[in-house]
């Protein structure tokens, strides 16, 4: 009777992946960035994962997802890639996620990469968010990436009638100092819709105030 979750479900989902991509010329492409490269990789991907569900007569329900994942170059070191964090050694680094949602309205999440060459915790995000649909939410999430970022985005929102309001603002830990805000209002009706949005900015100095129709409902009833 724990929070009304009932009867729960643990699932334990190990698993194993390979992929290979040979190595691509690029002599004749000129370089514009660095995406533009598809480079080699040989490697696996091992992981654990691990599912707990609510089973009710509603239906099945996620209560927490635990993923912990890490690659191995079998040809030699890892080059840059999107299959996997960090690159430079045989050994990527350890990239695990952890979402618990309690209750509906209710979410926790925290993702993390450790380093496995010595450079330790390289990058971290955690989010909580509150939410009663229709009505208002709350979501706080702290970003962290060694030697480069370390902020907090505060946004919140809430809708009365045809009327919704938005309030975002970024702190920098490593600068101390707030980076952005956001004030937004918007009328939406039916089939169209009108938002007033200020912003203030410090990187670079800006502040604007924006004016724009949407009309991305007039075709739908």
């Amino acid at each position: 009777s724990l929070l009304g979750i009932g009867e729960m479900q643990s699932l334990i989902k190990p698993q194993l992946k390979y992929t290979y991509i040979p190595k691509t010329s690029f002599t004749d492409i000129p370089s514009i960035d660095p995406s533009d490269r598809i480079q080699e990789v040989h490697a696996v991907t091992y992981s654990f994962n691990h599912y707990l569900n609510s089973l009710s007569g509603s239906g099945v329900r996620e209560i927490s997802l635990l993923e912990v994942r890490q690659s191995y170059g079998l040809s030699g070191s890892l080059n840059p890639s999107d299959l996997y964090k960090g690159s430079g050694s045989r050994f990527s680094d350890i990239d695990s996620t952890l979402t618990i949602t309690p209750t509906e309205n209710i979410a926790l999440s925290t993702e993390s990469q450790i380093s496995t060459s010595g450079e330790g915790l390289t990058g971290m995000k955690n989010a909580f968010t509150y939410s009663e649909p229709r009505l208002y939410y709350a979501n706080v999430t702290q970003s962290y990436t060694k030697d480069l970022v370390n902020e907090v985005l505060l946004d919140l929102g809430a809708s009365y009638w045809y009327l919704e309001g938005k309030y975002q603002v970024r702190y920098s830990f490593k600068d101390t100092m707030w980076i952005d805000t956001l004030y937004q209002i918007t009328y939406r009706p039916q089939c169209w819709a009108v938002t007033l949005m200020l912003t203030q900015s410090r990187r670079p100095r800006d502040t604007s105030i924006n004016l724009s129709v949407d009309l991305a409902g007039i075709t739908s009833r």
